[in-house]
């Protein structure tokens, strides 16, 4: 198998304590520590039986093994989740590898890749009608984006921290253009490994998302500051920047594009709307109501626009607006009555994933957007990175002294 090179830096799992520092707080409840520890009166993380407490969230029994059956939903999704015969958004023809979007269908116990012990590298994967891939770290020190199946095609450096965007056939990721030596998005096609710039400037790209014949993503301008870029198949290029504005966090689907904007010195930001991609004549701005980080991102799900902010107090949430009702505004998200505490988020169809930090570990919760119920916490180690595609959530876990793995639950989409 060949295999698209990232030169990323690593991303280190969340904050960990030092079992010698006697002061410092592990864990409040067992559900802080990793599988096969309990929390006990010193607050600290000890190997041992966990007692039986109240369950705040609905999770697997401690016992259960493996802990999600891979040809199984998840426990007490949504009643009116799509039918059988409905396609998924990134259904494929049926000479497509995987025609349903069921990348992990040969893959046991909820496990689709473990990665080699000793790497700290956080993987992340995606999975479409015409590939499966992941991130990992590899024996150089190297980040190496892989596929299945391999679609051939030459090796591609990518620089440190990026991020990758799948689509049906497509994968976009920004790329070191060799002749000028910035950062520019480069496109490719799974089906036979082809490769293209889509839009080359001597400017760094970033935060590439994909559309119907269309990239987007985020270029620096000659004073660093980011615009919003759509980049068309018959080479036309549309550039949304507004004078003395920054933008970032794009996001892309078939209801149109989402972005943050902030004035110079501004901690308020803006978020923009423009659903025909004509951002020109074509934007509706949104005051955020909390303050949001650079590097945060829109989040798109079947009709919704979501975001994780922190409120004038400093508390994390994640906040949605539905383009239906863009007068009401936005508000937090409901989590049926769970405590959550998010670092990160996902969002795809009617499903949400937070990551939520507690001082032992992170969390991964998923949630039903329909209804703003609690479907089940997925993961037992610490969870990162998670995705959800048409027929997944896929998220990277690591379990206490051991290797990252990337896991997936199917979901009844």
């Amino acid at each position: 198998m060949r295999a698209l090179l990232l030169a990323a830096a690593a991303l280190l799992p969340g904050c960990k304590n030092l079992l010698g520092e006697v002061d410092k707080v592990e864990c409040e409840i067992d559900r802080d520590c990793f599988d096969g520890e309990m929390c006990d009166a010193r607050n600290r993380c000890v190997v041992g039986a966990r007692d039986a407490e109240p369950p705040a969230r609905d999770m697997a029994p401690a016992d259960a093994e493996p802990l999600i059956d891979a040809d199984a939903a998840l426990p007490d999704a949504a009643a009116d989740a799509a039918p059988a015969d409905a396609a998924p958004v990134d259904a494929g023809p049926d000479d497509a590898p995987y025609p349903e979007s069921l990348c992990f269908a040969g893959f046991a116990e909820g496990v689709f890749q473990s990665m080699s012990p000793g790497r700290t590298h956080v993987p992340r994967a995606f999975c479409t009608a015409y590939g499966a891939g992941w991130t990992e770290e590899d024996a150089e020190g190297r980040t190496v984006l892989r596929v299945l199946p391999d679609p051939g095609g030459e090796a591609v450096e990518l620089p440190p921290g990026v991020r990758v965007a799948a689509r049906g056939p497509l994968v976009a990721a920004p790329v070191v253009h060799p002749n000028h030596g910035f950062v520019n998005v480069a496109r490719v096609d799974l089906r036979d490994g082809s490769a293209e710039f889509v839009a080359p400037r001597a400017t760094r790209q970033s935060e590439p998302v994909l559309g119907e014949d269309v990239v987007g993503f985020v270029e620096q301008d000659d004073t660093d500051k980011g615009v919003v870029v759509f980049a068309y198949g018959d080479g036309r290029a549309i550039r949304c920047g507004v004078a003395d504005r920054a933008q970032w966090g794009l996001a892309l689907d078939d209801d149109g594009a989402a972005w943050f904007e902030r004035r110079p010195g501004s901690r308020r930001a803006t978020l923009v709307l423009s659903p025909g991609l004509d951002c020109a004549n074509d934007r509706l701005e949104l005051a955020v109501p909390g303050t949001v980080a650079a590097e945060a991102r829109v989040h798109v799900a079947d009709g919704r626009r979501l975001w994780l902010e922190r409120s004038a107090e400093g508390v994390p949430r994640v906040m949605v607006v539905a383009l239906e009702t863009l007068g009401a505004g936005a508000r937090p998200v409901g989590v049926g009555g769970v405590e959550v505490n998010p670092v990160d988020l996902a969002a795809g169809g009617h499903w949400l994933a937070i990551v939520s930090y507690s001082p032992r570990r992170h969390v991964l919760d998923l949630f039903d957007l329909d209804t703003e119920r609690h479907v089940g916490a997925l993961n037992r180690g610490n969870a990162l990175a998670p995705t959800i595609t048409a027929r997944y959530v896929v998220w990277a876990d690591q379990q206490i002294d051991a290797p990252w793995k990337v896991l997936y639950a199917p979901h009844r989409d």
